[in-house]
C-alpha cells in the first residue's frame, strides 16, 4: 500500500489553503496525503516587525525541524519566506506555477491619495515604494495573516492596508468587516530581487533522499 505523505503548512487559512492546493495537485498524480498544520515563530510573534526578530527562516523554522525529524515529508511555503540556503538535508521537491506578484492597496478611505493618510504595512520594501510615490503619507506597521490584517484595517483608523494580490486571492478572506473596502493596484512597483523571482509562487520542501529530492525539483501543474 503507498504511502500517505503527511504535508506540513503553517495553520493560518492562506497556508490551508495554499497546503491544499499541493494537496489536490498531488491528488490528480495519484499520490495520497494530509495536512499536518503548525504555527510558526512568524505567526507567534506579532508584537514586532519580522526584521526586527533577527531570526532566519521566521515562518520556515518550525516546519524545517519536522521535516529532519521525521514528522512530516513535506512542507509547503510561500516561496518568498523560503532562505536562499536550505537547511542541510533539505531540499526544493517543487515549484508551483506562479500567480499574480502584484500589490494591492485595501483602502476604505474615499481617497486614499489624501495627505496624512496612515497606510498600514511591515513591509521595509512596501515603505520605501510606498512613500517614493506618496510622501505625505505616514507608514505603521502590522502583523498577522491575511484574515489578520483584514480585521486589523477594519477596527483601526487607518485609511488603508498594503497585502499581496496573490494572499488576498487565496484563502477566502473574509474583508467584509473593512468599511468601504476598494482593492486597488498599487503603482507599478520596481520589485526587490526576492519578489521578482520567488513572488506569487508556492514551495514545496523534503528531505534529501540517498542524494536526491523526493522527485527532484519540478513544477506541479
Amino acid at each position: 500500500m503507498a504511502k500517505t505523505l503527511r504535508i506540513g503548512t503553517r495553520d493560518s487559512a492562506l497556508a490551508m489553503w495554499q497546503a491544499k492546493t499541493v494537496q489536490s495537485q498531488l491528488a490528480a498524480h495519484g499520490i495520497a496525503s494530509e495536512l499536518v498544520p503548525v504555527k510558526s515563530l512568524g505567526d507567534l510573534k506579532l508584537d514586532q516587525p519580522l526584521y526586527e526578530l533577527g531570526v532566519t527562516g521566521v515562518f520556515t523554522k518550525t516546519l524545517d525541524l519536522a521535516l529532519l525529524a521525521g514528522e512530516i515529508d513535506l512542507a509547503v511555503h510561500s516561496y518568498k519566506d523560503v532562505p536562499t540556503v536550505l537547511a542541510k538535508g533539505l531540499s526544493t521537491a517543487a515549484v508551483l506555477k506562479r500567480a499574480s506578484t502584484a500589490d494591492v492597496l485595501v483602502h476604505k478611505s474615499p481617497d486614499f491619495t489624501t495627505s496624512g493618510l496612515q497606510i498600514a504595512t511591515s513591509s521595509l520594501r512596501r515603505k520605501a515604494q510606498w512613500l517614493a510615490k506618496y510622501p505625505e503619507h505616514q507608514l505603521v506597521d502590522i502583523r498577522g495573516n491575511v484574515q489578520t490584517r483584514l480585521e486589523k484595517l477594519a477596527n483601526n483608523s487607518w485609511g488603508g492596508a498594503i497585502f499581496a494580490a496573490a494572499g488576498l486571492a487565496g484563502g477566502n478572506a473574509d474583508n467584509s468587516g473593512v468599511v468601504r473596502v476598494r482593492a486597488t493596484l498599487c503603482c507599478p512597483f520596481v520589485l526587490s530581487l526576492v519578489a521578482f523571482r520567488f513572488g506569487g509562487r508556492l514551495g514545496v520542501v523534503s528531505c534529501l533522499w540517498e542524494g536526491d529530492n523526493l522527485w527532484g525539483a519540478h513544477s506541479l501543474r
